[in-house]
């Protein structure tokens, strides 16, 4: 039998219709794009609202104040509202973003 070289998907991948394998350079500059330092304070924003929400539910669920299972579903859809919204507003920064470094850059050429 033939040696097996590199990847199964290097293999079928083109057959299932898989992107061709990028170079290592263009993976980092995606890893770039993506990983900014706004996207870096919105995680870092999201894990704290995630403690005090678990604070919360814990201290309402200690003193019996509500039934654990409403805490818990409360808790849930609360998460999840929020990381919707957090996703929507990064979303639209942006887009903000690269508009206006658009009409700045059409600015700056009309000059």
């Amino acid at each position: 039998a033939g040696e097996a070289t590199g990847n199964v998907m290097d293999s079928i991948g083109p057959l299932l219709g898989a992107p061709a394998r990028r170079e290592s350079s263009d993976e980092d500059a995606q890893l770039e794009d993506l990983i900014d330092m706004r996207t870096c304070m919105a995680l870092v924003a999201y894990l704290g609202v995630l403690v005090l929400v678990l604070l919360v539910a814990c201290v309402l669920i200690v003193t019996q104040r509500y039934y654990a299972g409403d805490v818990v579903l409360c808790c849930i859809i609360a998460l999840y509202e929020l990381s919707i919204l957090q996703i929507v507003a990064l979303a639209v920064a942006r887009r903000r973003g690269a508009t206006l470094a658009t009409l700045e850059s059409g600015a700056g050429s009309s000059e």
